[in-house]
């Protein structure tokens, strides 16, 4: 057969055409081969006739699916993998039925792929002075933590800390700390109790100027957000040096909610001549200032340790050192230490559950160039030369 012919056999879609190139060809060779031209175009037909288009919108997703869809992700977080398709994977060392039965592949990606909380085609005003930089994710946001609040009663003691959660994409209000370990990513303030259960939280997006007035700090505004459901009740709080203040212990006080914690020897209310400059103290000492129901403790160990408390007696000042000579904690010290690892705890609850181990070689190669650097004294810098050289190969 020609190749023209065979070009506008391919083309063929509809029976007009076919039975105009049918009445065409006379000779039997030709006409053999156009019978199984035909077929493969009939079964081109039908299975277009049946199939969608490029353009065919895939179907509505259900309440029933999405629950399914939310169920598979918490899941997800008991059973880590190294990528999403192998929770469908039908290997042996892959296979769990829950997945399959419970959702297509196809499907959870279709959602993964589209899934929003809100409409972009109709963003807010950016110039707008109350413009909401999370307003993308803020409506599932408050109610998710509306969610955590009515569902559960915190324990008497709680705690209030700054987490970074990883994030290396491009938003306005992404951070850089480089004492944290995860240096850039989103900040988030979180409330936690005994056991680590996240009863609050709000997202640092940038200068929160809305939540400070002339005599309240953003961080002081923050940690009245983030109480708000627990006034009242005589709970205990903690917090670290970047958020205390007297004047935020005196206004947590008013709302029945005791607070302890370290704080900076330059904050705004904190007794002048307790400053290391006018002080000069040895390891043990113990110096308290009271003023009202607010007590300060300087103790000296390694360095000058600044706690700041009105839910603790102030203890005595002096010198205490046990047999061996090291310095002795007072008990306002020892409880800070006890309580403040609340939401230390949650994070590492979050990360045992949810942290999915995606690193590439060249994380990998970084890791061991680190490695061997560090061990170039051992091995009279020869460590590092020999790790390149393999790199190489």
């Amino acid at each position: 057969m020609e190749p023209q012919k065979r070009a506008q056999y391919s083309k063929l879609l509809d029976a007009e055409e076919l039975e105009e190139i049918l009445m065409e060809d006379e000779s039997d060779e030709e006409l053999e081969e156009l019978d199984e031209v035909i077929v493969i175009i009939i079964i081109i037909i039908i299975l277009n006739q049946d199939a969608p288009g490029p353009s065919a919108q895939p179907p509505d997703v259900t309440i029933e699916e999405m629950s399914k869809f939310l169920a598979i992700i918490i899941q997800m977080g008991h059973d880590q993998r190294d990528t999403l398709k192998d929770y469908w994977s039908r290997d042996e060392q892959y296979y769990t039925p829950f997945y399959n039965n419970t959702m297509v592949r196809n499907c959870f990606f279709h959602i993964l792929r589209f899934l929003h909380f809100e409409n972009n085609e109709a963003p807010p005003n950016r110039d707008d002075p109350e413009y909401d930089r999370l307003w993308k994710i803020r409506q599932i946001f408050n109610s998710l933590n509306s969610k955590f609040c009515e569902l559960y009663h915190p324990s008497e003691h709680l705690a209030v800390d700054e987490v970074i959660v990883l994030f290396k994409g491009r938003v306005v209000f992404q951070q850089y700390i480089p004492k944290k370990h995860k240096r850039f990513g989103i900040k988030i303030y979180k409330l936690c109790d005994s056991l680590g259960y996240t009863y609050d939280m709000t997202v640092y997006l940038g200068k929160q100027r809305q939540l400070a007035t002339e005599e309240i700090t953003p961080t002081h505004g923050i940690v009245l957000q983030l109480i708000r459901r627990v006034e009242g009740s005589g709970h205990k709080l903690y917090m670290d040096s970047y958020i205390s203040s007297p004047a935020l212990y005196d206004d947590l006080l008013e709302r029945k909610i005791y607070t302890c914690g370290t704080v900076s020897n330059d904050r705004h209310g904190m007794p002048q001549e307790i400053r290391p400059k006018l002080m000069k103290l040895k390891k043990g000492d113990i110096v308290t200032r009271v003023k009202g129901n607010l007590s300060v403790v300087l103790w000296k160990d390694k360095r000058d340790v600044y706690v700041l408390t009105n839910m603790h007696p102030p203890p005595l000042d002096g010198n205490f050192q046990d047999e061996s000579g090291c310095a002795i904690k007072p008990h306002v010290i020892e409880d800070y230490n006890a309580h403040m690892g609340f939401v230390d705890k949650s994070e590492r609850m979050v990360l045992k559950m949810f942290s999915l181990p995606r690193a590439t070689l060249k994380d990998y190669m970084n890791s061991r160039y680190k490695e061997a650097k560090a061990n170039d004294y051992r091995n009279g810098k020869k460590t590092v030369l020999l790790f390149k050289f393999q790199m190489k190969w």
